[in-house]
Formats: C-alpha cells, sequence, structure tokens
C-alpha cells in the first residue's frame, strides 16, 4: 500500500508523504536517522493539529509528515476525548526518543510524566522541553527525512518491516548521559539517606539532652523542697523554744 501511494505522488509531482510508521520502517534498516529534535518537533506539531481537530489518538500510522516540512494527521484518525489524546502523545514521544539517535532528560521526563494532563498541558511541556527553536531549520529537517522514506522503498534500499517487527525491534542502548544521571541521581540519594541518619542523631541527642535537663530540674526542684521543708521545721523549734520560756 505505501509503496502505490509513494509512486503515484512521485508520478504526479507531488511532495513524498509517509507516516511515521515508515519512519521507523526506514530508520531500523540504517536508511534514515534522527535525533530528539525531530521527534520532539514532530510530537509537538501533531499535538498542535489534534487540538485543532478536538481530539485524537496519535499513533505512528495516524501521523504523517511530507515533503514540504509539514505535519499532519492521517484521515479516519480514531477520535477520543483530551486526555486519552494527551497520552496517546507522551506515547507516541517515548516510542520515537527510544528510536532516536539522541535524547534529552526534559523530553524523557515529558514522554514519562504520568500525570493525567490534557492537550494543552502537553504542548506547553514540550515547548518548554524543546525550547528555542529555527522553525524553518526543523521543517527542513522533517521534509528532508519525509524525502528520504519516501525514497527507500522505491529504490529497495529499505524494505519496509511488519508492525510487529518494527514494535518488537530492540531498543537502543542506554545513553552516556542517562547512565551519567542514574549515577548522578543514586549520589543524591545516597547524601539524602546520609542527611537523614544525622538528623535523626541529631535528634536524640536533643531528646536525651532534654531528657537530663528535665531531671536536673526535678532533682533541683526536689533538694528546694527539702529545704523550704527544713526551714520550716527550724521555724517550729524556734516558736517552740519561745513558748517554754514564756511560760517558765
Amino acid at each position: 500500500m505505501w509503496t502505490v501511494r509513494l509512486a503515484s505522488a512521485t508520478l504526479l509531482g507531488l511532495a513524498a508523504l509517509v507516516s511515521l510508521e515508515q519512519v521507523i520502517a526506514a530508520a531500523a534498516r540504517g536508511v534514515v536517522s534522527f535525533d530528539h529534535r525531530f521527534a520532539g518537533w514532530v510530537v509537538l506539531q501533531a499535538t498542535q493539529r489534534l487540538r485543532e481537530a478536538g481530539g485524537g489518538i496519535a499513533t505512528l500510522t495516524s501521523i504523517e509528515i511530507d515533503g514540504t516540512g509539514g505535519v499532519r494527521i492521517a484521515p479516519g484518525t480514531p477520535r477520543s476525548d483530551d486526555r486519552k489524546s494527551a497520552r496517546s502523545v507522551r506515547e507516541l514521544l517515548d516510542f520515537l526518543l527510544a528510536h532516536a539517535t539522541a535524547s534529552t532528560p526534559a523530553l524523557r521526563l515529558c514522554a514519562a510524566r504520568p500525570e493525567n494532563t490534557d492537550l494543552d498541558g502537553v504542548a506547553k511541556e514540550l515547548s518548554f522541553a524543546i525550547g528555542d527553536v529555527e522553525r524553518d531549520e526543523r521543517r527542513r529537517e522533517v521534509a528532508d527525512l519525509a524525502t528520504r522514506t519516501a525514497a527507500a522503498p522505491l529504490t529497495g534500499a529499505a524494505p519496509i518491516p511488519t508492525a510487529a517487527a518494527v514494535i518488537a525491534s530492540p531498543l537502543p542502548a542506554a545513553e552516556p548521559e542517562q547512565a551519567a544521571l542514574s549515577a548522578r541521581l543514586q549520589v543524591l540519594e545516597e547524601r539524602a539517606r546520609a542527611a537523614n541518619d544525622a538528623n535523626a542523631a541529631v535528634a536524640r541527642a536533643i531528646a536525651e539532652r532534654d531528657a537530663a535537663v528535665a531531671a536536673a530540674a526535678a532533682a533541683r526542684n526536689a533538694r528546694e523542697s527539702d529545704a523550704t521543708r527544713v526551714a520550716e521545721l527550724v521555724a517550729e523549734r524556734e516558736r517552740a523554744r519561745f513558748a517554754v520560756e514564756e511560760i517558765a
């Protein structure tokens, strides 16, 4: 189906139009490659198209790119509510990042965030994660990738695998950046545990000090009470002596 559609577009002189499933298939064969900038930009554009359409499920087959650098929603894409659409966008981003040559912590966090947000929330997160971008440069990258992907099946350079084969393709090895982040996180966790232990020790010391102060205060009060009682006894004895002297 893809070959017929692409051949027709080529004969009519139209710009290439391919789905993200075709891009992944070509990338799996080493014909094309893309990084986090492509993944983030395409998913952001797809999110905006879904918002304009009133919602829909973003998948590898429902999102298409063309030779002009455009991103569109394929006809017949299933409709869904806003939150399900947002979740499908995150899952699509996660899949693309898994096949990208590079990634960023901000984009990975956006893809993995469990919050049940809407499309507006996802769009804001993506815009923040991507940062300032040159729109014309991103469109040229999308157009080039669409054109090279469209040409691959026609030249036989990239036989298109089945959808099951694409989904089952192994994920790339963890990047050095991710390993460094994991190591940093482990160090921070160890420091937090050490700080908690230190805080617990300080709390115990404060409790022991307060107990010692309370005991000392109790002992002082007891001594003062004893001294008061002795003074009272002495006074009574003196009063008794004066009474005896008066009688005598």
